[in-house]
């Protein structure tokens, strides 16, 4: 479970309440693979989700939960042994 800590991602709003907000990061994996890593993530119930982005080339973007950077990281270097999967480098899109 994730521990929320002073640096977790909260932000304080002027209502007196704190908003958790996501930690993204993007990778590239093996496209074959993008259901088997979606699912492994879904296992980890609360720690991250996944959205693809551009399944032809592999690349997903995860939200990862505040105060949980380190389980998210542990996560992805035991997929590495398994999967490829790679960090990518990507700008958010402006809408």
């Amino acid at each position: 479970m994730c521990v929320l800590g002073l640096d977790c991602g909260l932000s304080f709003m002027e209502n007196g309440l704190y908003q958790m907000e996501t930690i993204k990061k993007y990778y590239r994996i093996d496209r074959t693979s993008i259901a088997y890593v979606r699912f492994t993530l879904e296992a980890y119930d609360g720690i991250a989700n996944m959205t693809t982005l551009d399944p032809q080339k592999g690349i997903v973007r995860m939200a990862i939960a505040p105060g949980c950077i380190a389980e998210m990281d542990a996560i992805i270097s035991d997929l590495k042994q398994h999967i490829l999967i790679e960090p990518v480098d990507m700008e958010p899109c402006a809408t």
